[in-house]
């Protein structure tokens, strides 16, 4: 199973999902505040154990505050192969950063790793004298940010943090990030082999060839 899909953006319409609502777990619940909070879980809910999930979403799913209990959840219930941060403007028409998330189900085949890649939680940053906030994960490992740092001014008017780069040529953006991946996804199975579980071969294919048609 390889699910596979661009979120909606939006941090102010919800979602009526009466599977979540009626969740006695209220994380389901807030989880439907937002589209942008709601896909990566929904996508993870409706994938076969084992199936690799792979989504654009907003930087703001990673580094918001609001979407900690989500985060949480969804780490309950897959394996983050990796995570890949995109240079803002990447796509056309769009003032956003945008993460690429690469997902694997949980399943007989697909075990909770204790070594899994932490995304739960965020944290304090500063450039200059602006404060923002960051996913741990990307804390850790800033080899998958693509772009800089630059304070800029946001939808709001106020200072906010994005990562930009050189998009004069998009396709050595997409050769680095081919390149990302399959280091990632080497990594993720060292990490299998480590806790002695067969990891799957196809794993790569899987993920770079949606993604080379995404880019």
């Amino acid at each position: 199973d390889v699910t596979v899909t661009n979120c909606p953006f939006s941090e102010n319409v919800s979602v009526s999902d009466k599977k979540f609502l009626s969740n006695p777990d209220k994380r389901y619940t807030k989880a439907t505040g937002t589209l942008t909070g709601y896909f990566p879980l929904k996508m993870i809910e409706e994938t076969k154990p084992g199936g690799i999930i792979v989504c654009l979403n907003t930087s703001g799913f990673m580094d918001n505050y609001r979407h900690t209990s989500t985060r949480e959840l969804m780490a309950e219930k897959a394996n983050l192969i990796g995570a890949i941060r995109l240079p803002e403007g990447i796509f056309p028409d769009t003032k956003v950063n945008t993460d690429l998330l690469i997902f694997q189900k949980l399943g007989k085949k697909a075990p909770k790793l204790v070594l899994n890649n932490s995304f739960v939680n965020t944290t304090d940053q500063k450039l200059d004298n602006t404060e923002y906030r960051l996913n741990e994960y990307f804390v850790n490992h800033p080899e998958y940010i693509l772009g800089d740092p630059v304070v800029t001014t946001g939808i709001k008017g106020l200072d906010v943090v994005k990562y930009q780069s050189d998009l004069s040529h998009p396709e050595e953006i997409a050769h680095k990030a081919e390149e990302m991946i399959r280091k990632m996804v080497s990594d993720y199975k060292q990490q299998t082999k480590q806790l002695h579980v067969e990891a799957s071969t196809s794993v790569t294919d899987k993920v770079t060839k949606p993604v080379q048609k995404t880019l």
